[in-house]
């Protein structure tokens, strides 16, 4: 059997890009469905919208998050948790009752220590986004 020199570089360089891209440190992921959006940063506008999103703060900072449904609630019951990634521990939770027409819900989450944590946002008891946090 014959082999072209030519397609063995090729696929070799090809490995080698795949291992390299797969080794990079990927950001953490955000789980979002049915085209929600979950933000969190250090500031929020007037309108509530997050100035310079972020995932990454230092330890005691007030935490701006911004949930946006893209579909007016109907009357909704919205629960926000706060867990620790490394044992997935509740370790907040809020409730929130939405009024006719509201699409978000914006508050101030508060992280004390160092670690990896998730915003979760459940729906009527569906869990509708996720977003991971680095506290530094």
């Amino acid at each position: 059997m014959r082999y072209n020199p030519g397609i063995l570089l090729i696929i070799i360089i090809s490995l080698l890009f795949l291992t390299a891209c797969s080794e990079e440190e990927q950001p953490p992921v955000d789980y979002l469905f049915n085209g929600v959006r979950l933000e969190t940063g250090l500031e929020m506008t007037e309108e509530k919208e997050i100035i310079n999103p972020s995932r990454s703060f230092r330890p005691s900072a007030d935490i701006y998050f911004h949930y946006r449904h893209y579909q007016p609630f109907d009357h909704e019951e919205i629960e926000v948790q706060l867990v620790d990634l490394s044992n997935d521990q509740v370790l907040a939770r809020s409730v929130y009752d939405t009024e006719l027409g509201e699409e978000t819900i914006n508050d101030i989450i508060w992280f004390g220590s160092p670690g990896r944590y998730k915003i979760v946002i459940i729906v009527n008891g569906t869990i509708k986004a996720v977003r991971e946090i680095v506290i530094e």
